[in-house]
């Protein structure tokens, strides 16, 4: 055997004769070419995996009178010393005939934990090998009866518990679905109030679930039913996509419903989503299924989503929250005093870090507090122009003068344009530059001073006025001394 065993783990091991038996309706066949009569089906198998059997003692059938189990198993003298030699065996060995004996199993002893953590096993033969198609069940047939040991490449113990001559195995390695660590995120950790991010669902989908008593038998899985749940967003429907293994399906494979916040996303796994009926994808197989929502909430949209078998069978959860934060300014002069009066409007940057020209949809909250405006919001309350505060609203919050909040802004870099200066003070001719970064940015960060007096150019140099005025006495100048000229020369 060399290190087969030590290299996969085990299935299983325990006192099995395979016997002869009807290939089960839904099967595939797998012919092991041994010749023999007997037939090992194994449940749940997993597509593209590799399954192998290896027969550990020959067996016989006996005449039921003669044993309870109507099953001897024979060990060569070889094989007895062998296992005899090996620390915490497991079996007793009685003789029969010279260099024969009969294998029976030491009592509460764990034969499968043995088995596995042995490099090789004595004598073992391997009676077959192939990979598990997407019907989920193998049944192996021409294989000579005997006691054996049923490996796959997944890795894991499943315990067979089969004495009565129907060998049929059950692999529970990956019975039940399962959700990764993450199995709901969002493509963007940060999104504006108004503006669409994508989620992804993912979760692993397995033909059968397994209780944690190892003897119970697999209950068979017909559908999965996803239950997404926020008020912090607005699904659009019509963006579900699903996909299987490498297939997407149709929208005929699946139903949506979206209520109240709530989408229920139910994928059929059985033909006509009943117990009674064949599976419509391989065990084990990926599923992902993707939307894209509005984002409606400030602050924080959190989004939760179950994952549930047959319906109401809760096998994972998760959740994800899509961020956006604030930008708070005051309006001062150049002493520091806080001024009303003065409105702006606030636009995002292009691809190139440019100010965009169209600004931004805003609601109305109070004076001086804004958030961005999202599609449930009626035409009517939406604005572009931010008002500062004039210290003398009162309702939830009274800000001061001066004071200015914008609600509901991803990451990224945005500018404030003043559109109005306070009476008597002059008008900034450039926007003002602000970025958030993970973080609501604080009015002590963006301060924005206006000044009294005569406006000055934006270029900053000292203007064209002063030459026009230089200009005209130059001109005077020279037409004064022109007609003083022709005076003397008369």
């Amino acid at each position: 055997m060399k290190n087969t065993f030590k290299k996969i783990a085990a299935l299983a091991a325990a006192a099995l004769l395979v016997v002869a038996m009807a290939v089960p309706v839904f099967a595939t066949e797998y012919p092991s070419g041994k010749g023999g009569d007997g037939s090992l089906t194994i449940e749940n198998a997993s597509y593209g995996e590799t399954y192998a059997a290896y027969k550990i003692f020959d067996a016989k059938l006996n005449d039921a009178q003669d044993s309870a189990s109507g099953i001897t198993y024979y060990a060569t003298a070889d094989q007895k010393n062998a296992f005899e030699a090996l620390t915490g065996n497991v079996f007793t060995f009685t003789a029969i005939s010279d260099g024969t004996y009969e294998v029976g199993v030491k009592a509460d002893a764990d034969v499968i934990s043995f088995l596995k953590d042995l490099s090789s096993i004595p004598g073992a033969v391997q009676e077959f090998s192939g990979d598990a198609d997407a019907t989920g069940v193998m049944a192996i047939t021409g294989l000579p009866y005997g006691y054996y040991y049923v490996t796959s490449s997944l890795g894991s113990v499943v315990t067979i518990d089969s004495t009565n001559g129907a060998a049929t195995i059950y692999d529970k390695n990956t019975s039940t679905p399962s959700v990764p660590e993450d199995p709901k995120t969002a493509a963007a950790a940060t999104k504006s109030v108004g503006q669409i991010d994508t989620y992804t669902l993912t979760f692993t989908a397995t033909n059968y679930y397994n209780t944690e008593n190892a003897t119970a038998e697999p209950q068979k899985i017909y559908n999965y039913t996803i239950v997404d749940t926020s008020e912090d967003i607005a699904v659009d429907t019509t963006t579900v996509t699903v996909k299987v293994g490498d297939t997407t399906l149709t929208a005929d494979d699946y139903t949506v419903t979206y209520e109240d916040g709530t989408m229920t996303i139910v994928i059929p796994w059985t033909t006509d989503g009943t117990a009674d009926t064949d599976f419509l994808y391989a065990n084990n197989s990926n599923v992902v299924i993707t939307y894209d929502a509005e984002i409606l909430a400030l602050d924080d949209a959190t989004n939760e989503a179950t994952f549930n078998w047959n319906t109401e069978n809760e096998f994972g959860e998760g959740s994800t929250d899509v961020k956006n934060y604030d930008i708070n300014f005051e309006k001062t002069d150049s002493q520091g005093e806080l001024l009303a009066g003065a409105e702006f409007t606030l636009y995002t940057a292009d691809e190139d870090g440019a100010q965009t020209t169209t600004p931004i949809n805003l609601v109305k909250i109070q004076d001086g507090w804004y958030r961005l405006a999202n599609s449930e919001d009626d035409a009517a309350t939406i604005v572009t122009t931010i008002v500062v505060a004039d210290g003398t609203e009162n309702l939830e919050n009274t800000f001061k003068e001066g004071f200015a909040k914008i609600e509901g802004l991803e990451n990224g870099t945005y500018y404030l344009q003043e559109d109005k200066a306070p009476s008597g003070y002059n008008k900034l001719t450039e926007a003002i530059t602000v970025t958030i970064d993970n973080a609501d940015v604080a009015a002590d960060k963006v301060q924005i001073v206006n000044y009294t007096g005569s406006e000055l150019p934006s270029t900053g140099g000292i203007g064209t006025t002063i030459f026009y005025i230089v200009g005209g006495v130059l001109v005077v100048a020279a037409i004064v001394v022109l007609v003083v000229k022709r005076r003397r020369a008369e």
